[in-house]
């Protein structure tokens, strides 16, 4: 996946950050963010009762390592 991230205006404000936020962030849509988390080549959300959010921090984190895939995905998927 090719790291294409957009900065929001106040890093600041947020720590979290939902699936649309994710799509927004990286340029694709909300159901493409979902596929890459469930196939393991972005980072899992945190979970808050029934809320899924993504920690700031560590998307940071993953675009500063260069986007690797987060756990060994299988061959032929």
């Amino acid at each position: 996946m090719a790291c294409t991230v957009k900065k929001s205006a106040d890093p600041s404000a947020k720590k979290f950050v939902d699936a649309k936020g994710c799509g927004t962030r990286y340029d694709c849509s909300c159901r493409h963010w979902y596929r890459l988390v469930d196939s393991g080549r972005a980072p899992q959300p945190t979970r808050f009762g029934r809320l899924v959010r993504w920690s700031i921090s560590e998307l940071e984190a993953w675009e500063a390592a260069g986007c690797p895939a987060v756990r060994n995905v299988r061959a032929g998927r």
